[in-house]
């Protein structure tokens, strides 16, 4: 089923939302910050400290600039950096509680909780601990909103948290019990429709640390990160911009003295590099990066 609009939040040291609605990337002031929406509150009947929302202040990184101060925000909750600062506020005795999270022999762990602030100590975090539900809450309050603002048709997970596979049931079916029946539609009601609504990412995140090392994608295999294939989509449709708008020739890369034949090819031209405006500009620069970004991932097959 062909669609024209879609979401994609990253969820690791932070969450950050891009849109794609009626085929084009949505950018209005500037790109949208949706890792930084406010969540309702974690109604559990645990009622230890770590499975309620006033138990955590909010992540460090919110104490400056965050919106609401991290404080009940997507990012402030759920991003690799919250989760774990949270584990480390919440507990006193913090080696001991390594211990029990990731049944670790006493004698053998040398872990302490400074090195539980890296993000990858996440991975030895059972399946069922409560922090998955925390994570898992805040997700579906993100889209929760995106449905009701944008209608976007299709909620695409990635980044290196979302590699805890357990999230994507538990995303689904806290974002059908926030939406209480107010969205009537197949995809928001359903357990298949929420299958497809909710997902990961076709391009493989890899065994990134954050979450687990099982990879979240749907394509394991692939090791391609959505970011370089993002990259090289918009370096694509740029180009193609730029060709059917007749803003530049196409781009020929040959040496490094391909600066100086650019200088005569332009005076040729009438000096067409007048006409080239500054958005233009940076259109190419994005083709460049494409090109590179190709180049990395080509160089790390060959070393495969």
């Amino acid at each position: 089923k062909e669609i024209s609009s879609l979401a994609y939040v990253t969820v690791g040291t932070g969450i950050g939302v891009g849109l794609i609605v009626n085929h084009q990337p949505v950018h209005g002031m500037m790109h949208p910050e949706g890792g930084h929406v406010p969540i309702s509150a974690l109604p559990l009947p645990d009622s230890t400290s770590i499975s309620n929302s006033e138990g955590f202040g909010g992540y460090s990184w919110g104490n400056e600039k965050s919106p609401f101060q991290g404080k009940n925000t997507v990012e402030g909750t759920a991003s690799s950096v919250a989760l774990t600062e949270r584990l480390r506020a919440e507990n006193e005795n913090e080696n001991e509680v390594l211990r029990r999270s990731s049944n670790i022999d006493g004698n053998s762990m040398s872990t302490t909780m400074d090195e539980l602030q890296e993000r990858n100590q996440l991975q030895y975090l059972p399946d069922d601990h409560p922090i998955w539900d925390i994570c898992a809450h805040t997700l579906a309050n993100l889209c929760v909103t995106l449905a009701l603002t944008t209608s976007v048709e299709k909620i695409v997970f990635g980044g290196g948290v979302m590699n805890r596979t357990i999230l994507y049931d538990k995303i689904r079916m806290r974002t059908k019990e926030l939406l209480n029946g107010y969205l009537n539609l197949e995809e928001l009601t359903t357990e298949e429709g929420l299958r497809g609504y909710i997902g990961p990412s076709v391009w493989s995140e890899g065994s990134d640390s954050s979450g687990s090392g099982s990879g979240g994608g749907a394509d394991a295999g692939a090791e391609i990160s959505p970011g370089l294939v993002g990259a090289l989509v918009l370096a694509k449709l740029a180009l193609e911009e730029q060709h059917s708008t007749g803003e530049v020739a196409p781009v020929h890369i040959d040496t490094c003295s391909s600066a100086s034949s650019t200088n005569t090819n332009t005076s040729t031209r009438g000096r067409a590099d007048e006409k080239i405006s500054s958005s233009s500009s940076i259109r190419t620069l994005v083709c460049y990066s494409g090109i590179f970004a190709l180049g990395l991932i080509l160089g790390s097959r060959k070393r495969q």
